[in-house]
């Protein structure tokens, strides 16, 4: 007890001493946070501030500034009449003087903005535009100066008002000039400043910029705020490219205003200036589409190339459509989100959903990797570890519609563990999982074992000790007893214990564990249905989730409860919707020729779907089926020696996945039709030893009755 007590005072003292050392941390983390933000801010590119486009309205102000005043006396006397007050809708400039002389075809804009140092500037441009719309123009600012083919912007920041009116003049002496309107000048004043920004946003900023911005500033700026001004910069200057790409979309594409506004918030800009986190979050950050853009950076694709990999590779509904393409500012494409995608859409549209592929390489250092990528096949996923780098690359699994792997799976330490779990024993990956949970049982183990060596009387504290062990214990089912559960869920399935894997299914659906969907318990319910003989039962049961699981899942458990209840001809017609489903399934492919090859002996429509099966391709459990297929089509030709050595290649491999219980039973219906296979050769003595070690199992199930009366036929 007096131990015990110890324990208590000292955990609450330390977490009391933990608990001020955090506040203060925390407390000064968010003032040296907030004050790099603010110094950032400071440093970031004048250029990427400004907007890509403006829109002018009539200003509602009381009366211009003190500044716009002076300035607006000045040129007044030069002859220049007031035609409005302008501001730009989205607030990039307060105020936009408008007005034309009285006597020449000349406008002046006089612009009033906020300076760096919150005082307010004025400066103006003069206009003077050609009945051929040329457009010429000269001023001290706002920058940037530009020329074009129909326009020609000058900036000169000294510049007084009275020599500006005589550059003009001589600069357009040649020209016929129109006269200006307030509704004139507003469409040239704001189509002159897009195409002004469209010359000047082209470059992004560049850390030298960022450092010479600090100097002038005489700023002493540490690396990492420099990091984070620029980081800010190359936000705001993305969000110029996209204003200025969805112009020129606009205003290429005829769209009307209503279907303007429809899909303008549903637009994404593509561009090879994109860098991977900002491709991230032209997907809003999906966490199959983040995947999928680390899988690719690493392959060394970039912008344009990257997106359409990641794009091609997710489910069509985050896919988009594209819409078109612009040149200016620079290259880009335009998709959409809005809407679904037509059917007379790019064929990416309707390619297979990259999905997590477990796999175990070699890097180049020769050390051994597991993981897990998101590719759409096997193929897919054997390309893209090439492309990384990683050799000896070998597919441990593909996801199985139904029974789908967890997105949890792509991280790298989950994958490693998935990756491990599927080829070593329950025990080993138990202890694992206890390794991994150590924080939780052992502290309260420590404080068990010594109350309980102390031994009675038992007060308060030692109760207290009791009940947080009795937490621990919980948290630890909660976390690990899922994994367990399932896993004798499908070792009593595999041995026929059907009462068994009813309650490991009960205790599954009452623990409702985060890593297992709902419909992956409902099919294992009808499968246990189907295999204790109410077949009828359990399709009535799996039809009532037709309408919410996606076609290729609703079909292969489907064809996996009549395969449970013995029906062979159903299950082969299933699985001939599921490939005409899905043509370019390869595991579709395996598993149809595996049943026509057991179930019909149709040696030649078996051989046929496997011959179009890329062998470098598959995943190992894939090439476990098409390994099993050879060796029945071989048999079944009288090619018994042949037959042996693929039964011989399919056990080899199906031996590493001793972490899934199922693969017990295809071990035994392999090793099956080896007896057969011994017993056609006039080995009766080892055909019959070997068939009485799987006989028990075989005989658990209504799938391999077949085989059974095979063997007896055979004798």
């Amino acid at each position: 007890m007096v131990m015990f007590l110890k324990i208590a005072l000292g955990s609450i003292l330390l977490l009391v001493i933990l608990g001020l050392a955090g506040w203060w941390w925390a407390k000064r983390w968010f003032r040296k946070k907030l004050g790099g933000y603010l110094a950032a801010a400071e440093l970031m590119d004048p250029r990427c501030g400004r907007p890509a486009r403006i829109e002018l309205v009539v200003a509602h102000i009381a009366e211009p500034s003190v500044p716009m005043q002076q300035a607006w006396a000045r040129f007044h006397a030069l002859g220049f009449e007031l035609l409005a007050d302008l501001e730009d809708s989205g607030g990039a400039f307060v105020v936009v003087r408008s007005a034309c002389h009285s006597h020449l075809p000349l406008a002046l804009l006089l612009t009033e903005e906020y300076g760096e140092s919150e005082t307010t500037t004025v400066q103006f441009s003069l206009l003077a535009l050609s009945t051929g719309n040329q457009l010429i123009a000269i001023g001290n600012g706002p920058e940037p100066a530009a020329k074009t083919a129909s326009m020609q912007w000058l900036i000169e920041p000294d510049l007084q008002p009275e020599q500006a009116i005589e550059r003009l003049q001589q600069l357009s002496a040649a020209m016929e000039l129109r006269s200006f309107d307030l509704r004139l000048l507003q469409a040239v004043h704001e189509r002159a400043y897009a195409a002004r920004m469209d010359a000047d946003i082209g470059r992004a900023p560049q850390r030298a910029d960022i450092e010479q911005r600090a100097r002038q500033l005489n700023r002493n700026t540490e690396p990492a705020v420099i990091d984070q001004a620029l980081e800010l910069s190359h936000g705001q200057w993305l969000e110029q490219i996209d204003a200025a790409v969805s112009d020129h979309y606009r205003r290429s594409s005829g769209l009307d205003a209503v279907a303007w506004e429809r899909i303008r918030a549903h637009l994404r800009i593509v561009h090879d200036r994109l860098r991977p986190q900002d491709i991230k979050a032209r997907f809003d950050d999906v966490e199959a589409a983040s995947a999928l853009v680390d899988q690719f950076a690493a392959q060394e694709y970039s912008g344009i190339r990257l997106y359409r990999q990641v794009m091609e590779r997710l489910p069509a509904a985050q896919q988009g459509r594209l819409l078109g393409e612009v040149t200016r500012p620079l290259p880009a494409l335009v998709f959409t989100t809005a809407g679904p995608v037509p059917e007379e859409d790019a064929p990416a549209a309707h390619a297979r959903a990259a999905t997590p592929h477990l796999y175990s390489a070699t890097d180049g250092a020769g050390h051994t990797r597991e993981g897990a990528v998101l590719a759409r096949d096997s193929a897919d996923a054997m390309r893209q570890l090439g492309r990384m780098g990683l050799e000896d690359s070998r597919i441990l699994s593909e996801n199985i519609p139904g029974a789908e792997l967890d997105a949890a799976v792509l991280d790298p330490a989950a994958a490693k563990v998935a990756a491990r779990a599927m080829r070593e024993p329950i025990l080993l990956s138990l202890l694992r999982a206890l390794w991994g949970n150590v924080l939780i049982w052992l502290p309260p183990a420590l404080i068990c074992f010594f109350s309980l060596r102390a031994g009675p009387p038992y007060g308060w504290g030692d109760y207290l000790g009791f009940a947080y062990a009795l937490a621990a214990l919980a948290v630890l089912v909660f976390l690990i007893g899922p994994m367990l559960l399932f896993n004798q869920l499908m070792r009593a399935r595999a041995l026929g214990r059907w009462s068994t894997a009813q309650f490991c299914l009960g205790l599954l659906r009452l623990l409702h564990p985060p890593g297992i969907r709902k419909p992956q318990l409902v099919a294992e319910q009808c499968k246990i249905l189907a295999a204790r003989g109410e077949t009828e039962a359990g399709l009535r049961l799996w039809q009532q989730h037709e309408a919410s699981e996606s076609p290729e899942s609703y079909l292969t458990t489907l064809a996996a409860i009549h395969d449970a209840a013995g029906d062979h001809a159903r299950m082969i017609a299933t699985q001939r919707r599921q490939l005409a489903l899905d043509p370019g399934n390869h595991l579709v492919a395996i598993d149809l020729a595996m049943s026509l090859a057991r179930y019909q002996r149709d040696a030649d429509g078996a051989e046929d779907l496997i011959a179009q099966a890329p062998l470098a391709g598959l995943s190992e459990l894939a090439m476990i089926g098409y390994r099993y297929v050879r060796g029945v089509v071989a048999s079944e030709r009288a090619q018994h020696a042949q037959a042996l050595r693929h039964y011989g290649e399919a056990l080899s491999q199906a031996r590493q996945f001793q972490g899934n219980p199922l693969m017990m039973g295809l071990i035994a219906e392999v090793n099956g039709f080896v007896a057969l296979s011994l017993r056609a050769l006039g080995e009766h003595g080892r055909a019959d030893a070997l068939w009485k070690t799987v006989l028990p199992l075989l005989e658990m199930h209504r799938s391999t009755e077949y085989l059974i009366q095979r063997y007896r036929q055979a004798s």
